[in-house]
């Protein structure tokens, strides 16, 4: 039995506890890449995928912003929302292509149809955060693969371009 197991079935420990910044086991566990923990987490106790941390961010959001591709993988496969939003409104394939994990970004939007045009609460879409941090196989993935809006504006007018262009 593994440890996670014990404390929760044995011990009466619950998966829902949040730790000083509202991570659950769940957010732990996904945010580490514990691929198997994630999983006894779901499967066999029942943990919700979707409670958001002090900065609103779901287990999704973790994994995908700490290069978990697997992790990432296993969520949505679960029902993970690929449209959660933290409180910047922000999902989880802003916060993959602000890394530049191209990897995730193709993953999220084309196997997991995430909204490749979601935007924030600025209007920045993950092309406006891309285009200016020098991801550049990370912008040809998003307009020419996956063909994203490269005209969508911000909340002050300005496309992807007009932002990299200040840079």
């Amino acid at each position: 039995m593994t440890t996670v197991k014990l404390l929760v079935k044995t011990l009466g420990a619950s998966e829902a506890a949040k730790s000083d910044n509202s991570h659950t086991a769940l957010h732990h566990a996904s945010s580490n890449g514990h691929d198997s923990t994630v999983e006894l987490l779901i499967k066999d106790l029942g943990a919700d995928m979707e409670v958001k941390d002090y900065r609103g961010s779901t287990s999704l959001h973790l994994a995908a912003i700490r290069e978990h591709e697997n992790t990432v993988r296993q969520l949505v496969t679960c029902r993970a929302n690929t449209e959660a939003k933290d409180i910047m409104k922000r999902t989880a394939l802003h916060g993959a292509a602000i890394i530049g994990n191209d990897r995730i970004v193709k993953l999220l939007v084309s196997e997991f149809r995430a909204n490749r045009d979601a935007a924030d609460l600025q209007k920045h879409t993950a092309l406006h955060f891309v285009a200016p941090l020098g991801h550049e196989s990370t912008v040809q993935l998003l307009v020419s693969t996956l063909h994203m809006n490269k005209e969508a504006k911000n909340y002050e007018g300005k496309t992807a371009l007009d932002i990299a262009r200040r840079m």
